[in-house]
């Protein structure tokens, strides 16, 4: 993940992995679908799909093999799905990029790099440039539903059975029997980990290993809320500890799950605790964690950071965030990069990365340093260049001068 794989801000200070991960993201473009352009409705009738302007003025028209089934829109992708084909126009001008023979499609959707054409038992995953299929997945009875996780493994849902692909080559990861009298609940991710929520308990999976983890029992998360705080905490402490990787994997998830009697984190109730025990009990599982952000073992470390973001964005208030970089930099402050050549990398993302990029580069760069300087990351290409040439001339005046704060967490200019 990084440390950050969505629009959370659960890991964007560690500016070790903000150098590392972001600048790796770097990308000499701009987005084509950034230009403002106008707006056109869409309305098909038997073979004939017609695009018209805002005065309802018709743009273009085209006329298929066989009668249109339905328009999906979305972006700069324009699908007709018809009897026998999918097909990929340019919304402006309906120009055909790419024809893929399909029956039976119900839905179309785009998950760059790819589009995927499903319909009552296969999924097909088409690359969205050239329309060459990527993959294919039939299931034997008719699928309920798909979820992707973080573009990693796609949990596919047929009547008592979920089957988890990869993402990247459609190969089964987990095929799994769901018990009779069993309801599914849904599926999660914390990192490289799957989750199976079921209503009397968890099943957790490491799906690159093909390997099913110590399952949680709903009741024992429940039963957990009547103990003691510094008990419980000794026992999650113990169990994230663990000497065994996968019982220190299951420790962490518990993690996200338990709470206190008040109905609190777990964690969170420990590390803001009057009793000076507990809130070393806390602490020590977020030095524990620190660690295991950095271990050798990448599935470990990959849960690690996945477990940190669900436990910070159900923490409003930024103290497991906070106790977790406080317990890293007490061990890896020595490590910490060039402060000026952290901002400098930053600085060129807000011109040069998507928008997720540009959105973790703003972010990371108001955290390190309070400002914005009127950036921001959804605004059109000529508002962003403007806050781009503040942030150049700001880094500018004050080169040579930049420091790290480590207890504050922040760059600061030295005086």
């Amino acid at each position: 993940m990084g440390f950050i794989h969505r629009h959370k801000n659960a890991a964007l200070l560690l500016a070790v992995v903000v150098v590392a991960g972001l600048a790796a993201s770097l990308s000499a473009r701009t987005r084509a679908d950034e230009a403002e352009q106008p707006k056109l409705t869409y309305r098909f009738e038997g073979k004939t799909l017609t695009a018209l302007d805002e005065t309802g003025k018709e743009k273009w028209t085209k006329r298929f093999d066989s009668d249109i089934g339905k328009i999906v829109l979305e972006g700069d992708y324009l699908f007709v799905v018809t009897g026998k084909s999918v097909l990929l126009l340019t919304p402006l001008s309906g120009i055909e990029r790419w024809k893929s023979r399909a029956e039976g499609v119900t839905k179309v959707e785009v998950r760059e790099p790819r589009a995927l054409i499903s319909g009552s038992r296969l999924i097909v995953a088409v690359d969205i440039v050239t329309g060459k299929e990527d993959w294919r997945y039939k299931a034997a009875k008719d699928i309920e539903s798909y979820v992707i996780h973080d573009d990693r493994f796609m949990v596919v849902k047929t009547p008592q059975r979920v089957v988890v692909l990869d993402y990247g080559d459609g190969k089964r990861a987990i095929n799994t029997m769901i018990g009779k009298g069993q309801k599914y609940l849904k599926s999660q991710a914390l990192g490289p980990m799957l989750l199976l929520h079921l209503e009397d308990k968890i099943r957790l999976w490491n799906p690159a290993r093909r390997k099913e983890l110590p399952e949680i029992k709903t009741s024992a998360i429940k039963d957990r809320r009547d103990e003691d705080l510094p008990k419980a905490l000794k026992e999650m402490l113990d169990k994230v500890t663990s000497r065994k990787e996968q019982d220190r994997v299951v420790g962490m998830a518990e993690l996200v799950f338990m709470k206190s009697k008040e109905g609190k984190l777990l964690l969170l109730a420990g590390l803001k605790s009057e009793d000076e025990d507990v809130v070393s009990a806390a602490q020590n599982v977020m030095r524990s964690m620190a660690e295991y952000s950095r271990s050798n073992g990448e599935f470990l470390a990959a849960t690690t950071h996945g477990v940190l973001e669900e436990l910070s964005a159900a923490d409003s208030s930024g103290t497991i965030e906070k106790a977790f970089y406080t317990a890293y930099y007490e061990k890896y402050s020595y490590e910490m990069p060039d402060p000026e050549t952290t901002l400098k990398v930053l600085v060129t993302m807000l011109s040069f990365a998507d928008k997720d990029g540009r959105g973790h580069a703003i972010q990371t760069l108001e955290l390190l340093t309070g400002k914005t300087l009127d950036y921001k990351h959804t605004d059109s290409l000529r508002q962003r260049s403007k806050a781009v040439k503040k942030w150049d001339k700001w880094l500018s005046a004050y080169q040579g001068r930049f420091v790290w704060d480590i207890p504050a967490r922040k760059i600061k200019v030295r005086e």
